[in-house]
């Protein structure tokens, strides 16, 4: 892997800069973790630039490069070009990744972005489906080698206008039965949203009122069990023009039953709410403040019986991109964080950094091209990490987006990011691994590709 990929990336953007730029500057530490720093701006959240053009000459400040390393497109010296192998290679070299598969899955007929879970020896895929006879939200089950079986399709009454995002899945079983029922929550086209419990061996889905509306079509809802409660987080439209997005939490018992429901982010914005693992075993909740220049991700973290704690200041990042994407997953026992920014002569890129810290970041994707936003997810392995993200191919805006999958382990303190796996035209993906390893991309149009990776030594 070229030292390139390893320079650190600084903290200010740059529009257009003709001279070469100074040193990075680290970020600013998080010292007090229960408040916004003062320095992050106040203004609403606003659309990253689509071209290197600017209204106005660039300042001093603005010639700082915050991507520097990553305005160059990979080199072909820095490619594992995807393939279909079957295992072609009884080994490989620790964060080399290969497709396993002759041919990519079709899990759904016509989903746009899914969410994929795996659970005992099988995957579970979520998509919005668009038919003759309107949308439809769809659930499948995968078992690597086998032809997909729907288990449920859900029919949404108004398609929604400027979808993007996926449904949530989660895996709401008891402890030893991870399948026994799966969330999923979707949002219809007045932008209400619901939740469809789903038990895998019966004929029909439960719905679960909820009486929450006005999200944004956007984001993913977030949906997990925490202790014996069911926790959905879900992104909430501006009220007036221009104003931030909310978040709104519903807990509910087994049952289904509301227990509590509050707006999680009081005097904040909020959007793109995920969970992760977290301390003590269970999952914390994670969002983003979108803001101009310096956003906010923050963290909630539940007790034992899935009530939320106060909500705390996880890691500023800079330059965050419009609609935002972030991803937050352990290597190693660190906490790593990665999110789609706004690079090099507002380029897109995608930066890896520790969550917790002061470090720059580090490219899993270089500043190249522009055009839509980028979507990253990750997945623990233990020892390292694996990300999956959208990366332009080219540097003009209408060029075809590509996945890459990639590794990021942590050795003596700094990340090592392994070679990426690419797949030329495909975008939105989600990744999910199941407990011998198999790892299953699900990528917008309803294909899921079977990848395995090499161990860290």
């Amino acid at each position: 892997m070229r030292g390139a990929l390893l320079v650190a990336l600084s903290l200010v953007l740059a529009c257009g800069a003709e001279e070469a730029p100074p040193s990075p500057t680290p970020e600013p530490s998080v010292s007090e973790p229960t408040t916004t720093p003062t320095s992050a701006p106040t203004s609403a959240p606003t659309s990253a630039p689509t071209s290197a053009s600017t209204s106005s000459p660039p300042s001093a400040a603005q010639r700082e490069d915050p991507l520097e390393a990553l305005e160059a497109p990979v080199g072909a010296d820095e490619v594992v070009e995807a393939r279909a192998s079957a295992l072609r290679h009884p080994t490989l070299a620790p964060g080399a990744c290969e497709e396993v598969a002759e041919a990519p899955v079709r899990a759904l007929a016509s989903a746009g972005a899914m969410s994929i879970e795996a659970a005992e020896g099988r995957f579970f895929i979520a998509g919005y489906e668009r038919t003759s006879e309107g949308e439809r939200v769809s659930l499948a089950s995968l078992v690597p080698g086998e032809a997909a079986r729907l288990v449920a399709s859900i029919p949404i009454e108004a398609a929604a206008r400027g979808r993007a995002a996926a449904p949530a899945l989660a895996l709401l079983g008891s402890a030893g039965d991870e399948a026994g029922e799966l969330g999923l929550a979707y949002v219809d086209g007045a932008g209400e949203v619901r939740l469809a419990l789903v038990d895998p061996a019966r004929p029909a889905p439960r719905e679960v009122p909820l009486a929450l509306s006005g999200a944004d079509v956007r984001f993913t809802p977030a949906l997990a069990r925490i202790g014996p409660t069911r926790v959905l987080v879900a992104t909430i439209s501006p009220s007036s023009a221009g104003g931030p997005t909310r978040l709104e939490m519903v807990r509910l018992d087994g049952s289904g039953a509301v227990l509590e429901r509050r707006e999680l982010n009081v005097g904040l914005g909020g959007a793109h709410p995920l969970f992760a693992a977290g301390r003590e075993g269970r999952p914390e909740l994670f969002f983003i403040d979108p803001r101009t220049a310096l956003s906010v991700i923050h963290r909630v973290s539940f007790d034992a019986e899935g009530a939320p704690s106060e909500v705390r200041v996880a890691r500023p990042v800079n330059l965050a991109a419009e609609p935002p994407s972030f991803a937050v997953t352990t290597a190693g026992g660190e906490a790593l964080l990665a999110y789609a920014a706004v690079g090099n002569l507002a380029t897109r890129a995608v930066g890896v950094l520790g969550l917790e810290g002061t470090d720059a970041p580090d490219p899993l994707v270089r500043g190249l091209g522009y055009g839509s936003p980028l979507v990253v997810r990750a997945r623990s392995r233990g020892p390292d990490a694996l990300f999956v993200m959208e990366a332009p191919s080219a540097a003009e805006p209408d060029a075809p987006h590509e996945v890459r999958v990639r590794t990021v382990r942590v050795e003596a303190g700094a990340r090592v990011l392994g070679e990426p796996l690419v797949f030329p035209g495909e975008q939105r993906p989600a990744l999910a691994i199941d407990r011998s390893g198999v790892v299953a991309i699900a990528l917008e149009g309803g294909l899921v590709r079977f990848v395995r990776c090499g161990e860290p030594r």
